[in-house]
């Protein structure tokens, strides 16, 4: 029984599978690296102590009000977020507004869960979204500081992965060290998170597939610039890795599904690339979670589509 569908009883929880010690053992790991990072950059330390209790407070306030909820899948989810979103992002402005949000998503049940869109990726995109919106002044001047009397420190840009948010190019310059997430910053050492979730006892052998598959749809996005950003290739792969085999979100979804929202997100990368477009490469996931989530609605509803795919793998 995979880990999601742990039972809650009086006698507290009924595992039957070891795929929960895996769970714990993938959140304690994330865990100790936030923990690790922010003690390398103690400006941000004290917001994540307020948005670690905005968070436990909404866990409490669901699991008070609508019942069960799967704590290690909810709290991997929210030490991801902080693990992919850049400091730069993170203040004392944007974090109170993603608490708000988070309270809205969780207030009458599990929306995120609901269309099998990933919390972490989600809110993550959000406050971006925010900080490009309402900060984008502020944003370029502390971001980007070609200024060599500045007080920013300057990072070679051969060795850093890169910033997911930035468009499909070669870095070039000097860049702010916040504006480098905490699993870009640990860069070749992110598989090591990666490991974490492969050991689980089922479908280690497609999930390794699927893995290769994206791999190779990353490392042809960044084409000729490959040279420079193996590391940033490498951080995407992992990343995508991280949030597709997180604790509780795939519940028993098909395999089927992953793939055929891989080739589509293949056949929409590459359309793109020839358009030579510009587009960050966070995209590529987000777009790969989005068609999941499509899939994912459709098995829910019986009348949705009636082709025999979806049909044999429907959902319980």
């Amino acid at each position: 029984m995979p880990s999601h569908k742990i039972k809650l009883s009086d006698k507290g929880f009924k595992t039957l599978s070891t795929d929960f010690f895996v769970d714990i053992f993938a959140v304690l790991i994330l865990f100790f690296v936030v923990l690790f990072s922010l003690f390398q950059q103690t400006n941000v330390i004290f917001i994540f102590g307020v948005f670690l209790l905005i968070s436990i407070g909404v866990f409490i306030f669901y699991r008070t009000r609508n019942g069960y909820l799967y704590p290690l899948s909810y709290f991997y989810q929210i030490l991801l977020f902080w693990a992919i979103t850049p400091p730069i992002f993170l203040n004392w402005y944007t974090v109170p507004i993603i608490g708000i949000f988070l309270f809205g998503l969780y207030y009458n049940k599990n929306i995120i869960q609901s269309i099998y869109f990933p919390m972490s990726l989600y809110l993550s995109l959000l406050v971006t979204a925010m900080v490009f919106i309402f900060g984008k002044s502020f944003l370029y001047k502390e971001l980007f500081s070609q200024d060599s009397a500045s007080l920013y420190y300057f990072i070679d840009h051969t060795n850093i992965s890169g910033y997911f948010f930035r468009a499909n190019q070669s870095i070039i310059g000097s860049f702010h060290p916040d504006s480098f997430s905490i699993l870009e910053k640990i860069g070749y050492f992110s598989p090591l998170l990666v490991i974490t979730l492969s050991i689980r006892q089922k479908n280690v052998l497609l999930d390794f597939i699927l893995l290769i598959g994206m791999g190779g749809l990353i490392f042809h996005f960044f084409g000729e610039n490959l040279e420079y950003l193996k590391n940033r290739s490498i951080v995407l792969i992992s990343l995508w890795y991280l949030i597709f085999a997180a604790p509780g979100r795939n519940k028993g979804f098909s395999l089927n599904y992953s793939l055929i929202s891989l080739v589509f997100t293949g056949v929409i990368t590459l359309l793109l690339i020839r358009g030579s477009y510009g587009f960050p490469p966070i995209m590529i996931p987000v777009t790969f979670f989005i068609i999941q989530s499509i899939l994912y609605l459709l098995t829910q509803d019986p009348n949705a589509i009636s082709l025999n795919i979806f049909k044999r793998n429907r959902l319980k």
